[in-house]
Formats: C-alpha cells, structure tokens, sequence
C-alpha cells in the first residue's frame, strides 16, 4: 500500500505491507520526500521540475517510480527530487530544472521486514528503474528521451553487496522491465505500450551484452515476460503470444490466456484455457496452471483455488 501525506509542512509517503487474507498490517514507514507518483493536475507549470514533467515515464509497473523484483523479495521507489528551495518566491523560481542537473533517490527496501536495503542517488532525469532478484538498475539520461542528446546510461547497484560501487552502461534504448539476471530494453517508453502500439524489446545482461530481440512487442509484464504478436501469412492472421524471457517459453494465446498475477513468491502469471462464450468472444477458462518469476519457468499446479476470486 501507497498513500501519500502531508504533515509539517513536508510532502511524505506512507509505506506499509499488509496480509491479503485478513489485512493484518506486517510493517509501515514514511518516506520524505514523498515518491515520484505525479499526477496529471499537481502544479503550475512554472514550479515544475524536469522530473515531473517526464511523469508519463514512470507510470510503468514494470520500470516506474515503484516496482519489485522477479523475486519478490525487494521493493524499489523513486523519490521526487528537490524542485525549488523552500523559501524561494514563487515568482523567482526557475523551471523546469536542467534534467541533466538532475538528482534524485531511489530507496530499495526488504519486502519482507521493510528495512533498506541500499539507497543511491543519481543524476539526470530517470527515465526507469528495475530490479533483478539480486539488482537495482537505474536508467536517467541529459534530456527527456535516451537516444543521442539524451546520453541514455544505466547504472547497476548490487544488492547483495551495498557497499560495492555501481557499475554502468551506456543505451539509447529505454529501460522497460527485468527477469531474474536480466534487464529488458524498448524501442518505446514502457508507459506506450498497448495492443495499438508495436516495439523492439531488447534482452541485455547486466553489463547491456545483447541475449535476445523480440520483436512486435506490445507488453512488458512485471517479472519478465513479453508479450507480443507474430503474423501468420498462410492464415493471414496475427497470433498473440507471451514468451518467458526467463525461460525461452512461448505461450499461443489462442489456446492460453496469459494474466499477470500476484503469486505467494511475488510477480507471477496464470495460464488459463481459452473458451469461447455464448456470444462468441474469447475468455479465459479454468486455469490450468501458474508460473512464478523468481524460478526457472516450470508449471504451479499447487493451489489453483487462490485465483478463483481474482
């Protein structure tokens, strides 16, 4: 859960991680300044800062100001970044900032406890942030797009060793999704994504080392998959499909339904069978098993029944 507040002057945000079955609070905190979730109708224009008129960029849930690792074991936020000192006119104040000039925080904390786990600060505007279950990977860049003037960088924080330096590279691409030990790269923002919009989705390892292209993308899922169409001359038709960067797995929509779901070890997707209503349209059946990011892609049977209400 996400709420934000204010209390003495200062904009915050309320964190806090609840059981689903009895809504049993596990832990809480405050954040100040409070996370980069802009709204459509915040400010005046001309207190605007660099970051948030990018907003759109970080509405993603795969590579936006919040997201958690395939995992599930890490949460990541963006924070805003200092727009103007606080007893500047109104009048007086300079914006939008220089994105370059930029800097901003990201804060990892523990799913579980709600400790931090590594907070960084970067520079530039952040185009999107990911994790992989042992990283944090940062992508900002001198202007509002990664491509040439933009200088597009992502920066590598490891996890499991906080106190080591972060490591780098450059792209031209946009950061749009994560598997276990992978980063997921788009041709488009991850925010344009949509069954009218196609992209390029580029699979890179930690260090940006090409693995796989996939191309006719319309959808990042959080945890690793992408899902996207292929056309079928013979048939003159599109297939939609997801594939399982993770794994290599391909999944035909026409015979599985493919939905993004909370599973027990975090981001997951349940594989339904497709049926075909009373009025002729396509709708996902019973389901027919589960697959968990955090493992090698094999198939959940085990409690089924947690996804009949959902």
């Amino acid at each position: 859960m996400i709420q934000s507040f204010n209390a003495e002057n200062q904009e915050s945000t309320l964190i806090a991680r609840y059981e689903a079955s009895n809504k049993e609070p596990k832990w809480a905190m405050s954040l100040t300044p409070r996370i980069a979730a802009y709204g459509r109708d915040e400010n005046d224009a001309d207190v605007q800062s660099a970051q948030e008129l990018a907003g759109d960029v970080l509405r993603s849930r795969a590579a936006g100001y919040a997201t958690v690792s395939p995992n599930g074991k890490y949460l990541s936020l963006v924070l805003r970044p200092p727009e103007v000192a606080d007893d500047s006119p109104r009048p007086a104040r300079q914006t939008p900032a220089v994105p370059a000039e930029q800097r901003t925080t990201v804060v990892v904390l523990d799913a579980v406890s709600g400790k931090p786990v590594r907070t960084v600060e970067v520079s530039g505007l952040v185009l999107g942030q990911a994790l992989t279950s042992d990283s944090l990977a940062v992508e900002t860049a001198d202007a509002y797009y990664p491509a040439g003037a933009g200088k597009g960088r992502i920066s590598i924080f490891s996890l499991t060793e906080p106190s080591a330096p972060p490591t780098s590279f450059t792209t031209g691409l946009w950061l749009a999704g994560s598997g276990k030990s992978s980063l997921l790269l788009s041709s488009q923002p991850a925010h344009s994504h949509d069954t009218a919009t196609t992209s390029t989705v580029t699979q890179v390892d930690l260090h940006g080392k090409h693995l796989a292209t996939f191309t006719n993308s319309s959808e990042i899922l959080l945890g690793g998959w992408v899902r996207r169409c292929t056309y079928l001359p013979d048939e003159d038709r599109i297939r939609w499909e997801v594939v399982d960067t993770n794994s290599g797995t391909v999944y035909n929509e026409d015979t599985d339904s493919a939905v993004a779901r909370r599973v027990p070890t975090g981001p997951g997707l349940l594989i339904s069978q497709v049926v075909i209503n009373d009025k002729g349209y396509r709708e996902a059946g019973t389901p027919r098993f589960w697959l968990s990011a955090a493992d090698d892609g094999h198939h959940h049977t085990e409690n089924l029944e947690q996804f009949k209400n959902n």
